[in-house]
């Protein structure tokens, strides 16, 4: 496969928190944290939005970002690619 078929895209993102507790708080403040942050939605499914819209996500890094509050800890990092089967 040719780098050109598979070009993707580098990035890094907060997404929704896998720990329910922390999952409600995003929900709860995400209104507010949106206007303070740019537009930052922290509670966003967003490996699962990209895999919907046909990328491939196996080289993405998840964890949780040190030194930052607990509301945009949780991130992904790295590079999606478009899916073999979306390149038609």
């Amino acid at each position: 496969m040719t780098r050109s078929s598979r070009a993707g895209r580098n990035g890094t993102a907060h997404v929704r928190s896998e720990d329910p507790k922390r999952a409600r708080w995003q929900d709860r403040l995400e209104p507010i944290w949106g206007v303070v942050a740019n537009g930052c939605h922290p509670n966003r499914h967003t490996l699962n939005a990209i895999r919907a819209a046909g990328f491939d996500v196996s080289g993405v890094e998840q964890g949780e970002l040190p030194g930052v509050p607990a509301l945009v800890r949780p991130y992904v990092s790295g590079q999606v690619l478009r899916s073999s089967s979306t390149l038609r």
